[in-house]
């Protein structure tokens, strides 16, 4: 939600707040809600390793979904 509001203050100081970005924020709030809902659940049912190894997992599914959209 710290992004979301600061993304929020930088568009409106750039000037950026119109229609499409109302539009993508009330999209993205219950997203991130609910994301971070399910988030919590999970962490509440799983241990220390089994969190590090998510984590790890998901690191490296973004590093290569980076590298092959760079190719």
């Amino acid at each position: 939600m710290s992004v979301l509001a600061f993304a929020l203050v930088s568009s409106a100081v750039a000037g950026f707040l119109d229609r499409t970005f109302f539009i993508w924020a009330a999209i993205a709030v219950p997203c991130t809600l609910i994301g971070a809902y399910v988030g919590l659940a999970l962490y509440g049912r799983i241990n220390d390793v089994q969190f590090r190894r998510i984590v790890l997992v998901l690191l490296g599914l973004s590093g290569a979904t980076l590298i092959l959209s760079a190719l």
